[in-house]
């Protein structure tokens, strides 16, 4: 009994602990058990530039907005104006620094938090599998797209990624933030 006893205590313990961030590189907690430290751009696949009609959901709100990401070997830039043509955030990365313009700080937004999860979604798997501390990266084809997941290393779902053949991508992450980007 004694044995079940530690046993149990040291699996609560081991589902409760939080992941430690590696101080040498900009990481970002997206969950207690996972962290995501970003990819220089350097080492990102292939440049990548696209204009979003971006639709996001979450406990605090609907968000509609115009976004813009442009990524090569020097730098990431995400861009986002509302649809009348005002700007609303900038945020930049060259690997080394982050800047981050809000137009407004009701928009909560935060620069590394949303740059991780556009890495997620634009990185390839083989790119991610350093990138993502305490869980995995997976792709599989689907009769529309292609799917990919991250989950803890206990298994659990945490975010699923959707591409469409149009382009359009949606992002479900933790039952709380939903994202839709759909090509203009």
């Amino acid at each position: 009994m004694k044995g079940h006893v530690v046993l149990i205590f040291t699996l609560l313990l081991a589902a409760c602990a939080h992941v430690s961030l590696p101080p040498e590189r900009e990481c970002e907690r997206l969950h207690a058990r996972l962290a995501y430290c970003l990819i220089e751009p350097a080492a990102l696949a292939d440049p990548e530039e696209r204009l979003d009609r971006v639709e996001v959901r979450s406990p605090e709100g609907r968000q509609t907005f115009i976004g813009q990401i442009a990524f090569d070997s020097e730098r990431t830039l995400l861009v986002g104006q509302s649809q009348t043509g005002m700007g609303l955030f900038r945020i930049e990365w060259d690997g080394t620094r982050l800047q981050q313009s809000v137009r407004s700080e009701e928009m909560g937004l935060d620069g590394r938090r949303l740059l991780a999860l556009i890495q997620l979604v634009f990185a390839s798997p083989d790119q991610l599998a350093t990138a993502v501390i305490g869980g995995r990266v997976s792709d599989r084809a689907m009769d529309d797209g292609r799917e990919r997941r991250l989950t803890l290393d206990g298994g659990r779902l945490l975010a699923r990624i959707h591409y469409a053949p149009d382009g359009e991508i949606t992002v479900e992450f933790a039952d709380e933030l939903y994202i839709r980007m759909s090509p203009l």
